[in-house]
């Protein structure tokens, strides 16, 4: 159809203007973008791969963006185009795991804290067992409600009292399970410090 002839002459013009714009002219371009959701598609893919700071309205907002194209960015672009998809207001578990299994602890955060993001429970069992080593993850964890209670359990063995009372609390876990996560936490160490070579 002539339209979408016209169409895609206009896109390609604006893609060519676009290559010697400068970063402000891009990022504004890229802002008007993410809340179209008929936007050429070729633009938004473009763009969604150019600098954090171009690409983070269109990571964020822009419904033409498929998983498999924020999955391309997630695996080809910086941690800062990884956070941007993180706060989609939706993130679905394909792509959940593909920017966890990158293991950045900042990303990590940032999902558990979007209530949108539809992170699996192998997933979850990942950053509980992460967590051990990572207190950052501590607090979003914990505030996750859809956070499987026997993982919530695991918890009790490495967080701060606080959050332990917090676990209790939002997982109605009874103290009986309590003792035994904080025993099998114990039982875990002493086992550590037992193997040959241990200091």
């Amino acid at each position: 159809p002539e339209n979408a002839h016209e169409h895609r002459i206009a896109t390609e013009i604006v893609r060519k203007l676009l290559h010697d714009a400068s970063l402000e002219i891009r990022r504004r371009v890229a802002e008007k973008l993410a809340w179209q959701p008929a936007a050429p598609l070729e633009l938004v893919v473009e763009l969604s791969h150019d600098d954090a700071a171009v690409a983070r309205p269109l990571l964020i907002e822009s419904a033409a963006l498929s998983d498999a194209e924020l999955i391309e960015v997630a695996h080809q672009r910086s941690i800062r185009h990884r956070l941007a998809i993180a706060l989609r207001r939706e993130v679905s578990s394909e792509v959940c795991r593909v920017l966890l299994a990158i293991g950045e602890n900042e990303v990590a955060c940032a999902l558990l804290e979007n209530p949108g993001a539809r992170i699996p429970r192998d997933c979850f069992e990942e950053l509980v067992d992460r967590s051990r080593s990572a207190e950052q993850l501590h607090e979003p964890l914990v505030q996750r409600r859809d956070l499987p209670v026997d993982l919530a359990a695991r918890l009790l063995g490495w967080v701060s009292t606080a959050l332990r009372r917090d676990i209790v609390k939002n997982f109605a876990i009874d103290p009986a399970t309590v003792d035994a996560a904080l025993n099998e936490t114990i039982a875990a160490i002493k086992s550590e410090f037992d193997q040959p070579g241990a200091p």
